[in-house]
């Protein structure tokens, strides 16, 4: 039997509903599905990590997607995200109508799933659920379930806001399969692959009615060294730097500079705690903050190690995966 049944119930219905109808901003937004091992399929790795940029726990679903997020949030653009965010069924507003940065931008309106299912040809494929028809009544009637995205991102940009909607998967093929959401893992039909590809469509669909672009995003297409470079960068973020702010802006500086002629980092640590004191965990957690927010711009693409001379940017992720932040439609 599978640990956690991820299929559509109406207790899951409502819990979706609970959070998503509207979906909240900032620190008060909760996705639609969290990233436990009670809402979450078996077969994926879920997790959450505090975002300092946002003040909340994002959550993710697996490997894949938490490496997208931290791309997103280092690109700089990223101002907002809502994952796992509910794609609306019926006409609704669209995702900026009620975002404040992006008040006065034109913004269109959902026709819903239901109807871009319908418009297709896939309306059998839109998942449903049998919820009771009226208390106490005994009935039961079928209502449409709803379709959450992955990553719906609000990226800030010299001429506005643009909202990119990110889908994303561990290497393409995956794209054309189901997920295997299940334990024991049945065998994959016809029919499972139709339906999968049908949620795709509908979802790039119903999004590119709002003038927002579907991107495929994979784990794989992202470099090992630089995922694990943005996993080790990010962990000191939420925490507030010990070192002075004249302190830690000269050991900055320095490091900036001994990058430049080929130096290494230890030695600027070593030269300013025998200084001024304090401790080298905390000029590591300097450090490290400082090339996440990229004051110090540095090849991510290669081991970030204090032991060794740094490498400056050759390419920002924008650069690397320029679809991924401006796609066309």
């Amino acid at each position: 039997m599978p640990r956690n049944d991820t299929r559509p119930s109406p207790a899951r219905l409502a819990t979706i509903l609970s959070r998503q109808d509207p979906p909240a901003w900032g620190s008060d937004y909760l996705p639609g599905q969290l990233g436990t091992k009670e809402e979450a399929p078996d077969a994926s790795r879920p997790g959450t990590f505090t975002c300092a940029e946002l003040g909340r726990d994002v959550h993710y679903m697996g490997t894949p997607e938490r490496a997208a997020q931290l791309v997103g949030f280092y690109s700089g653009m990223a101002k907002e995200l809502h994952e796992g965010r509910m794609i609306p069924r019926t006409p609704t507003p669209g995702p900026l109508t009620n975002y404040k940065p992006a008040i006065g931008q034109p913004v269109l309106g959902f026709s819903g799933t239901i109807e871009v299912a319908d418009r297709l040809g896939c309306l059998k494929w839109h998942p449903t659920v049998k919820v009771p028809d009226k208390e106490g009544s005994g009935k039961q009637k079928t209502v449409a379930y709803p379709l959450l995205g992955d990553l719906l991102w609000f990226f800030h940009t010299g001429d506005g806001i643009r909202a990119v909607n990110w889908t994303v998967k561990d290497v393409p093929e995956a794209f054309d399969r189901p997920f295997a959401g299940q334990w024991p893992q049945k065998p994959v039909t016809a029919e499972d692959v139709d339906a999968a590809s049908a949620r795709s469509l509908i979802e790039a669909e119903a999004y590119q009615e709002v003038d927002i672009p579907t991107v495929k995003v994979t784990l794989e297409e992202i470099p090992k060294t630089l995922r694990n470079n943005l996993l080790a960068l990010y962990k000191p973020v939420p925490h507030a730097c010990r070192l002075d702010p004249g302190l830690r802006k000269d050991f900055i500086d320095e490091v900036r500079v001994r990058t430049q002629q080929g130096g290494r980092p230890l030695d600027v640590m070593l030269h300013h705690l025998r200084q001024y004191g304090w401790t080298m965990t905390d000029y590591h957690m300097a450090l490290l903050r400082a090339i996440w927010t990229r004051e110090l711009k540095v090849d991510l693409t290669r081991a970030v190690c204090v032991d060794a001379p740094l490498q400056p940017e050759r390419k920002t992720v924008i650069e690397m995966f320029p679809n991924w932040f401006s796609p066309k439609l």
